[in-house]
């Protein structure tokens, strides 16, 4: 009994581990390389209202390159997210549930990944300085995690709406093959029929006859010509 039940145990555990696997697996395969520029593009989106807000870091001026690594930090998380996301909704999760518990995994992942990294690079804004208490630098940790949360969800809208025409175009060519190898089976199948109906011996003969009327210059040899 107890080695049966731990065996079965064993086998759950292990088909649960080849499932991640798997599931990690198809994922990875997703991050191309024109996901990541994808990805880049979207960080440069998000750097621009840090630009203009008051995000302003004290050690630079404008967005420099490690303040652009905090945003595309959150760029990251967020395509990350949506990418698991596309997975599980592959294997039969409901879509816009699993999308928002997504966005919502990856914006905490952000908002502690952003902190962490502009802890390391010493990027701090004039309200998170050293010195300050610890409930301001969790406002503000919270403060990037609700906005990547907003963010991802305007992507998320967006990459719907792609998903959508593509999936639309794809059915579309799919409806114009088909019917495009239907008309070439219609096309077939009435040649068939037609050499179906030539009697090859009969049409042999009348060939002779004609080159017979020809030959003797009969003048209804245009007409049986026009006939056959």
């Amino acid at each position: 009994g107890r080695y049966h039940q731990a065996a079965a145990g064993e086998r759950r555990v292990s088909a649960a581990l080849d499932a991640a696997a798997r599931f990690a697996a198809d994922v990875w395969r997703t991050l191309t390389w024109r996901t990541l520029l994808y990805t880049v593009f979207a960080g440069l989106l998000l750097g621009l209202p840090f630009v203009v807000s008051r995000f302003v870091y004290e050690n630079a001026r404008g967005m420099p390159l490690p303040g652009l690594v905090i945003t595309m930090t959150g760029a990251f998380c967020i395509m990350l997210a949506i990418l698991i996301a596309d997975q599980a909704i592959e294997r039969g999760t409901r879509s816009w549930p699993t999308y928002l518990l997504a966005l919502l995994a990856g914006a905490v992942l952000a908002g502690w990944l952003q902190d962490a990294i502009r802890e390391v690079f010493g990027l701090y804004t004039k309200i998170d300085r050293p010195g300050v208490s610890a409930a301001v630098r969790n406002t503000q940790m919270a403060y990037n995690g609700i906005s990547m949360f907003l963010y991802g969800f305007m992507f998320v809208l967006l990459y719907r709406d792609y998903r959508r025409s593509k999936r639309a175009e794809a059915l579309t060519r799919a409806t114009e093959l088909e019917r495009t190898h239907g008309e070439r089976l219609l096309q077939a199948s009435r040649l068939a029929a037609m050499r179906a109906e030539v009697d090859p011996v009969a049409l042999l003969a009348e060939l002779r006859s004609l080159k017979a009327m020809y030959d003797s210059g009969a003048p209804t040899a245009d007409a049986a010509l026009d006939e056959l």
